[in-house]
């Protein structure tokens, strides 16, 4: 029969989500800073494509802020500037960021954004950041490094040349 189902997707259009489906994301490396001096923080982010043909930096000052939150605002900045869904690979010593993805995010949500802490539910810290991440998940992977130094022997690998970029 000749009739359409409501809603239902033009071929084309179904052509189109299959292949987006099917094809490959592009990889980056993603390098994130965060400090605090006094009152000012700075969180920077280097995110640099696995085979080298574009790298975005960027940075911004935020003011009476932890530097957990400074760490997380850059992950979730670097993120957000991506426009097609990608696989980023976070090169990082510090490990908030990390732990949360391999451990935390879904059984936060599941207990109503809480964790157990010394027997009790407590709130979990910069809740508005971490849901904000989860967001950013839907149309990412995001696999995670820990770097405990950088030297010349390790330069050759693009992986670590993202970790000393803007330094």
């Amino acid at each position: 029969s000749n009739r359409s189902t409501p809603n239902a997707l033009p071929p084309q259009k179904l052509d189109e989500i299959i292949l987006l489906m099917t094809s490959a994301q592009p990889h980056f490396f993603l390098r994130c800073e965060a400090r605090v001096e006094g009152k000012r923080g700075e969180w920077t982010f280097a995110l640099s494509a696995a085979d080298g043909s574009a790298e975005l930096t960027a940075c911004d000052e935020e003011f009476d802020v932890t530097s957990e939150r400074l760490e997380l605002l850059a992950v979730i900045r670097a993120l957000e500037a991506l426009d097609q869904p990608s696989v980023v690979t976070i090169v990082s010593g510090a490990r908030t960021v990390r732990r949360a993805v391999a451990e935390g995010l879904d059984e936060w949500r599941r207990n109503g954004w809480m964790w157990e802490c010394y027997g009790e539910m407590a709130p979990i810290k910069n809740r508005d950041l971490w849901q904000r991440l989860e967001l950013s998940l839907c149309f990412k992977k995001l696999e995670t490094r820990r770097v405990f130094r950088i030297d010349a022997a390790h330069l050759d690998r693009p992986e670590d040349a993202a970790m000393s970029a803007g330094t």
